[in-house]
């Protein structure tokens, strides 16, 4: 049979692959208008010479193999073509460090606006250059030329190359179809490609898509640190139906299945309230499950392996991660198997001891976390984790939002009106703590116009030359913090520390003399008033031989009683600025009340709810010992 090419001439041809290449023009309709065949009109392309005029027609002993039952035409070799992945590559590229930048900015400010900004962001302009880039990678790799792909989706694409062999061509345009898809929608996996793929880690990657949990933007910024690895507790104060729940049993359910043979507890002050937990976890792995076997015909996949309701109930997941659900009734029975992941519920509820003792050393040995979930409920342990979130202390986080902060509420009008009317039928007190998180001292602070005295976004001061400041400093013994106060002549507390030995570069007594001279130098060799309780006299009299200004102070009931009677007077008098900054002070302040007042002496017991009062102790010396008047020859008069 005579070939049909050979009627045409080397220009002649040049001129077909021209046409070929031009951009209104696919190599199927040049094929039929000239009647030549596919493979024929590929090989000229594959050795055409765009720097000649001349074409160098090469005819293969073989013609290329042409895959049958497939879903598009043809399979045969890529043509030249520009490469794309770097392209596609240095888009997501961009996009990911613009994600990188928002989330940046939401750590650094309180502004919601941002965070709307962060959820509203589409990226559909990325998303079309991206996916017109795979496309264009896609012809190349079928042989098609300028074939329009615009009504082609990337499931179809996905779905060609996942029932193709293997490539490292195939491979790579499958991996940053993935990586569109996510940036599509950042909480989902390409399902095409998930759906294609039978491990069930992959299948379950992101649970969110089957539950459909929308964080508000207070539950966001516990989600976005839930990964710190600096972090080890999350204290999560907040207001009744504020959605703390709801958050911590998607943390943890996320936790269970991301680490495979994962041990996890959800403890609660009762069974009751851990019977209502657990209902609600098992609805959401059977929703997870439901939704992973709708209109499927293969075998069920299982996403709960086996639940247990008695003595204490408990699921086991796919991946061999339980989720036990415990009762603080007994504390006794929470000693045992190391904890990876835990959420202590209504936590202010529960005794301090019970988590000091039982519950902490479960997370020792495999370093697990623990999230720490409760409307407040005085002044106790819960108040005092809370603060050192506050406070910044390593390894703590603290997060804080009122029942009206639940934005994600059905009927959100309905949600402010009955806590208005809670406000009506009850204490100021009880709604202060129910409603809107408020730790509500259950003794009540004695220092009544506290916040009066609090020095909005103050700042410490620098010493100034020539002015005269007094310290205050409480000996920290044991675990407690050695805390220096320093207030200038108008009673303002212009700067504060605290440390302990162990921590801080602090070793030992001679580091601790160090750092209070230091303070007492930088600040022109200011009085220093110390505690000299407990035997510590001797530590006043090395103080007094490095030439420091020092004042003893012991405590007794009824002196401490006279200095802290004097600080209420000052601060119900406005006497004393304190600025904002100096967190630690305020908040042992705000703890500080009447304890006991059944003493045999008779006497008033003054100590903190909390757990610390050694900034309270400071204030008090430093109070002392800083003048109320100023005499006609500039003599203090104390």
């Amino acid at each position: 049979m005579k070939d049909k090419t050979s009627q045409y001439s080397d220009k002649e041809k040049l001129s077909i692959v021209r046409e070929c290449l031009a951009k209104d023009r696919s190599i199927k309709h040049i094929s039929k208008k000239y009647d030549i065949p596919i493979t024929i009109l590929q090989l000229w392309l594959n050795n055409a010479n765009s720097n000649s005029q001349t074409l160098k027609i090469v005819k293969p002993d073989k013609l290329p193999t042409i895959k049958k039952n497939h879903v598009h035409e043809t399979v045969i070799k890529p043509i030249e073509v520009e490469d794309h992945r770097s392209d596609i590559q240095e888009i997501i590229n961009k996009e990911i460090l613009l994600e990188h930048k928002i989330e940046k900015e939401l750590r650094l400010s309180n502004e919601k606006e941002i965070f709307e900004k962060y959820l509203e962001k589409t990226n559909e302009n990325i998303i079309k250059t991206a996916t017109r880039v795979i496309k264009n990678k896609h012809n190349a790799l079928t042989g098609k030329i300028n074939v329009s792909t615009s009504k082609k989706s990337l499931v179809e694409i996905s779905d060609y190359y996942l029932n193709s062999d293997v490539t490292k061509d195939t491979k790579e345009i499958l991996d940053l179809i993935a990586k569109v898809n996510q940036l599509h929608n950042r909480n989902r996996v390409d399902e095409l490609i998930v759906h294609n793929t039978h491990n069930k880690n992959e299948l379950f990657r992101d649970i969110n898509k089957y539950i459909g949990f929308k964080p508000h933007y207070h539950q966001y910024k516990v989600l976005s640190d839930i990964d710190d690895k600096k972090t080890k507790f999350f204290v999560v104060c907040a207001g009744r139906r504020s959605g703390k729940t709801i958050l911590s049993q998607y943390i943890l359910l996320q936790k269970a299945n991301e680490k495979p043979n994962s041990i996890l507890w959800w403890v609660t002050p009762t069974y009751d309230i851990g019977k209502r937990v657990f209902l609600s976890i098992r609805e959401w792995c059977n929703k997870i499950e439901k939704s992973i076997n709708s209109n499927k015909d293969t075998a069920k996949i299982k996403f709960i392996e086996k639940i247990a309701e008695f003595p204490m109930p408990v699921i086991e997941l796919y991946n061999g991660s339980r989720i036990h659900i415990m009762s603080a009734v007994r504390p006794e029975g929470l000693q045992g198997e190391g904890v990876d992941f835990m959420v202590i519920d209504e936590a202010a509820s529960i005794k301090g001891i019970v988590w000091e003792q039982y519950l902490h050393p479960t997370l020792m040995d495999k370093r697990g976390k623990c999230i720490f979930i409760s409307t407040p409920k005085g002044l106790n342990y819960f108040y005092d984790l809370y603060r050192r979130g506050e406070n910044k202390e390593k390894g703590y986080k603290s997060y804080h939002f009122t029942t009206l902060d639940n934005d994600m509420m059905i009927n959100t009008d309905e949600i402010k009106n009955d806590v208005e009317q809670y406000k009506r039928d009850h204490p100021e007190s009880l709604y202060k703590q129910e409603m809107l998180a408020e730790f509500v001292s259950e003794y009540g602070s004695i220092f009544k116009n506290l916040m009066e005295c609090v020095l909005k976004n103050g700042v410490y001061l620098k010493p100034v030359a020539n002015l005269d400041y007094f310290v205050g400093v409480d000996l920290g013994k044991d675990q407690n913090y050695t805390f220096i106060v320093v207030m200038n002549r108008d009673r303002r507390v212009v700067y504060t520390t605290r440390f302990n030995i162990g921590t801080d570069g602090i070793n030992n007594w001679s580091d601790i003399k160090t750092e209070i001279i230091k303070v007492v130098l930088k600040y022109n060799n200011a009085l220093c008033a110390v505690d000299a309780t407990s035997n510590q006299s001797s530590f006043v009299e090395e103080l007094q031989r490095e030439h420091i200004r020092v004042k003893s102070v012991k405590f007794t009931q009824q002196s401490k009683n006279d200095m802290v009677e004097k600080l209420m007077v000052d601060i119900s008098e406005n006497r004393i600025t304190i600025p904002e900054v100096a967190k630690i002070l305020i908040n042992e302040l705000t703890a500080y009340g009447i304890k006991d007042t059944s003493s045999s002496s008779g006497l008033l017991k003054y100590q903190t709810s909390g757990k610390h009062d050694d900034g309270v102790d400071a204030l008090l010396m430093c109070n002392v010992i800083t003048p109320n008047v100023v005499n006609f020859y500039g003599n203090y008069i104390v």
